[in-house]
């Protein structure tokens, strides 16, 4: 016959299983090439969308091109294949952008921005995990029944 100790244990493990198995918020980064190696002048995806919070890196493929906010937020500068330039987008909006030697050739891209879900920091998927969630708490409050007994 198993005691309240071990009841307790298994369920304090059950729970930080059931934390662990969560879904944390966390930010992403999204990637854009900038140019490719046949010369195109483009950005690849022009258009993203991401939430608040998150980061787009833009990494050239291609040599003699920039990443230029047309609302002077952020500037590359002019960089060759291989470099990386990353920019956090931490309010939600439209931001448009273009590389600057070829702008005129509609090397443009944008930024949609939307704000993050706010429902919760995290999500525990029902059913198993539910259930062994509430045996977690049930091992916990039995110990701490126990202990108070003992006492």
């Amino acid at each position: 016959m198993r005691t309240l100790d071990q009841f307790a244990c298994a369920g304090m493990a059950a729970l930080a299983l059931c934390l662990l198995q969560a879904d944390w918020a966390k930010a992403d980064t999204v990637t854009v090439s900038v140019g490719d190696p046949c010369g195109d002048r483009i950005f690849i995806p022009a258009e993203v969308q991401i939430n608040t919070g998150d980061t787009v890196c833009w990494t050239w493929v291609g040599s003699n091109h920039s990443s230029t906010s047309d609302a002077d937020l952020w500037d590359s500068g002019i960089q060759s294949s291989g470099f990386q330039f990353e920019f956090t987008f931490d309010t939600a909006g439209d931001y448009p952008y273009h590389c600057t030697p070829h702008q005129c050739f509609g090397m443009t891209g944008i930024v949609h921005v939307v704000d993050a879900p706010s429902a919760r920091a995290f999500t525990i998927p029902i059913g198993f995990t539910g259930a062994v969630l509430g045996a977690g708490t049930l091992g916990v409050l039995g110990y701490g029944w126990r202990r108070r007994k003992q006492a």
